[in-house]
């Protein structure tokens, strides 16, 4: 879609895969989020001062100044949806490239596939609708277990920094996708 010469992109409210489905962070979410959202996960992330997420407004401000766009990674069960992490994207530059962040709150849900699966969904999104070509995510050298998801997910070490790891997976060509001109 073109709105005023400028290709748009909409983003799917919800997106759905086997186990999980990916659904647009919504205000009225902050309330669940805070109470099972665990601040300590995102100790090592550089600039995320625990203070952060006192209030469900300080949370709310967190995810909009952190991210462009934020997913909530919902579980399927009889009961409905349950909510188990997010995946956002941040510093989106449409048309060439995005950085990606996933987290999923309980360890105990973590090598059961559903980052995977996560990642799957956002991605093929993401190829589908055109919004860009490459994909990064931005990794501490110290963080193993991630190293490995990534890489299993087919991201590759593009550089190396003192205590950071920057990888990059290109997306396929949608030959069905709007042509955005542009260099990486």
């Amino acid at each position: 879609m073109r709105l005023l010469g400028i290709a748009v992109i909409r983003f799917e409210r919800k997106i759905t895969g086997e186990r999980l489905r990916l659904r647009l962070l919504r205000m009225r979410d902050l309330f669940i989020l805070r109470s099972t959202f665990r601040p300590d996960l995102l100790a090592d992330v550089g600039g995320v001062a625990l203070e952060s997420f006192g209030s469900p407004v300080s949370l709310w401000r967190w995810f909009r100044s952190t991210f462009q766009v934020l997913y909530l990674i919902e579980r399927k069960s009889a009961c409905g949806h349950s909510i188990m992490g997010f995946i956002g994207l941040y510093n989106l530059d449409m048309g060439r490239r995005a950085f990606l962040s996933a987290v999923l709150f309980d360890p105990r849900d973590r090598r059961h596939g559903y980052g995977r699966e996560s990642v799957h969904l956002l991605l093929e999104f993401l190829q589908k609708a055109g919004v860009v070509k490459q994909v990064f995510v931005e990794i501490s050298k110290g963080n193993l277990p991630s190293l490995t998801f990534f890489q299993d997910v087919g991201f590759k070490i593009q550089t190396a920094h003192s205590d950071c790891l920057l990888m990059a997976k290109k997306l396929a060509k949608n030959y069905g996708a709007p042509e955005v001109k542009g260099e990486f």
